[in-house]
């Protein structure tokens, strides 16, 4: 429906134009034919086009997915590096087990 709202012009000027033609076509005032060899010709052409943006757009959505896919394990890597160096200062005198437990259960990093 986006997509719908931002060519609501265009749509509107094509539809217009559209029937305006259909109509001078069936009241005879305006005839002509289109050899199929043309119509054929042209959507040759714009299936090319269509193939080729096709390609691009899936092209950058992969690129995307995979840049995604890279800040979610960097994420999931220092999640792990923080557990790790929370757990591995037990041994020393300032060390809070309920403060460590807390900070690795707190929700979005909150203490």
């Amino acid at each position: 429906m986006k997509v719908a709202y931002y060519v609501r012009y265009e749509l509107l000027t094509a539809v217009l134009v559209s029937a305006f033609v259909y109509v001078l076509h069936r009241q005879e005032i305006l005839s002509f034919a289109l050899p199929f060899s043309v119509a054929a010709i042209l959507g040759s052409a714009l299936a090319i086009f269509i193939a080729f943006r096709n390609n691009s757009s899936y092209g950058r959505w992969w690129e995307a997915r995979t840049l995604w896919g890279g800040i979610v394990n960097s994420s999931r890597v220092l999640a792990r590096l923080l557990i790790t160096f929370t757990d591995s200062h037990a041994h020393q005198q300032n060390y809070d087990k309920t403060r460590s437990e807390n900070f690795k259960a707190a929700p979005n990093g909150q203490v």
